[in-house]
């Protein structure tokens, strides 16, 4: 866990490149008034579904997932195998097409990846 602010609504887990955008991203929410922690899942295997479930708990029981893979066999998949009898909701963001050629910047765009994406969906989730 990188970040556990005691008044966060949610919990954003993330890894590799979409990590930093989504540390970012939270960064700069937090001087909005929005509050999220943050854990960077860099491995599901093992996973730790105690420490998980306790920052979703503190967290509004609400989660995102984003990384830069395609959903099967992805973080996001994993989250919510390990948590699917908890009441948490997941949501996720992840590759969902064949990945085109470009900047980093123009594709973390294009797949909602890059921290103005992720503020802008970690926003619509809260309803802010």
């Amino acid at each position: 866990l990188i970040k556990c602010p005691t008044n966060s609504e949610i919990l954003v887990i993330s890894a590799g490149v979409p990590f930093s955008e989504a540390y970012k991203a939270v960064e700069n929410l937090a001087t909005q008034g929005i509050f999220a922690s943050l854990i960077d899942l860099f491995s599901i295997k093992p996973f730790d579904k105690s420490g998980v479930i306790e920052a979703a708990n503190k967290s509004g029981k609400k989660i995102i997932v984003f990384e830069e893979s395609y959903k099967a066999g992805s973080i996001y998949e994993t989250v919510c195998g390990e948590l699917a009898l908890e009441d948490i909701k997941v949501h996720g963001v992840y590759i969902d097409d064949i990945p085109t050629c470009g900047k980093p910047l123009e594709m973390l765009n294009h797949f909602g990846l890059s921290s103005s994406k992720i503020e802008e969906k970690l926003k619509c989730i809260l309803g802010k």
